[in-house]
């Protein structure tokens, strides 16, 4: 109970000073210079009392002080006396909430006051959703939250949404605390994220063995965004996975084309190919995928990409002639390498949709 409210309110009330204080149950008499009100007892033997020094007090002041103390007291006793509630029954309510308005597409709507105040979920969070492998095996929530605790060095909401997908909000101190150790050099939000989210997937798989993959977006306030932050983490995710399965960290700001291209029809994406490549796309074998990757990876410099993929220089030229005399694009203008690189992109999900036809 919070008896410093009440003595500030007596002292207002009084217009005298009032004393709050612990004393010994065996000196709580009172003499002709002190009038003293017993709020509680502790296991100590010990009162928690308020003291009026010097105050004479009339039978009305008395009566009103007694019955203030006896509606706090009450108060108190009630409050007692209702079932109290772990934070896992909370999260537990808040992740079928969270799922309810998911399936029904509700994406704008804000978190509930007594999930905000449970979690603290008016201030930024770091938004990590972390997808195990179909042939992972399930891991224990209890243990995995220990575990991702010790990596960010703080508490974290971890919560499950589907089967084997997790949510993890993490505290913005990350960031700041990073920034301060690093002051010295310049150091960008993404590069920052970047390096939670990298680190984090190296400690999964090396303490747990967990294959995984892991999306990270901007720092957000949860009470207004969480839903639609899911919404984006899982785009990111399936995007991420679609265009580039060889990471397993995917942040949304590294995959705006991507994610442009992702949301073309099956149709417009079929059509741009074969007006492109002229029905020819079997020139985009294996070798010639990771070249040209390679190749945009190394913004389209020869002497850097031939390296990078330890080839002789004319290797790579004749790699890359080769491929303008079949389609036709020279990926060594700008132009060609835009056009090639949509196309590669556009490639990747035509390959995908048929392997599930």
């Amino acid at each position: 109970m919070n008896w410093e409210q009440i003595r500030a309110q007596l002292e207002t009330i009084l217009e005298h000073s009032v004393e709050l204080t612990q004393l010994p149950l065996t000196s709580l008499e009172t003499d002709d210079t002190t009038v003293r009100f017993v709020l509680e007892h502790k296991d100590n033997g010990e009162a928690v009392v308020l003291r009026i020094e010097g105050g004479e007090l009339t039978s009305i002041e008395h009566a009103l002080i007694d019955m203030m103390i006896r509606g706090a007291q009450k108060q108190v006793a009630e409050t007692s006396t209702l079932p109290v509630r772990t934070q896992e029954q909370v999260q537990s309510e808040m992740q079928m909430w969270v799922l309810e308005q998911l399936n029904h597409g509700n994406v704008l709507m804000e978190l509930p006051d007594k999930f905000v105040e449970a979690f603290q979920l008016h201030e930024n969070r770091i938004p990590l959703l972390l997808m195990l492998d179909s042939t992972t095996k399930n891991v224990s929530y209890r243990s995995f939250k220990k575990l991702l605790e010790s990596f960010f060095s703080n508490e974290i909401l971890l919560m499950p949404l589907l089967e084997k997908e997790w949510l993890i909000l993490a505290s913005e101190d990350l960031l700041t605390s990073k920034a301060a150790e690093q002051s010295e050099v310049a150091v960008t939000l993404e590069e920052e994220l970047s390096d939670i989210g990298s680190g984090l997937h190296e400690m999964l798989e090396a303490e747990w063995g967990l294959e995984c993959s892991l999306g990270i977006a901007y720092p957000c306030v949860p009470r207004p965004q969480l839903l639609t932050t899911i919404c984006k983490l899982r785009e990111t995710l399936t995007v991420g996975r679609t265009f580039n399965g060889v990471n397993r960290v995917h942040m949304a700001w590294q995959l705006r084309f991507e994610t442009l291209l992702f949301q073309l029809s099956d149709d417009v994406r079929s059509a741009f190919l074969e007006d492109v490549f002229k029905g020819n796309e079997n020139v985009l074998d294996s070798e010639t995928v990771s070249t040209l990757e390679q190749f945009f990876m190394m913004d389209c410099n020869v002497s850097e990409t031939a390296k990078k993929l330890y080839i002789h220089r004319n290797t790579l030229l004749y790699r890359l002639d080769k491929f303008k005399q079949e389609v036709g694009l020279d990926v060594r203008t700008f132009h060609d390498a835009v056009l090639v690189k949509m196309c590669m992109a556009l490639y990747k999900v035509y390959k995908l949709n048929n392997g599930k036809r």
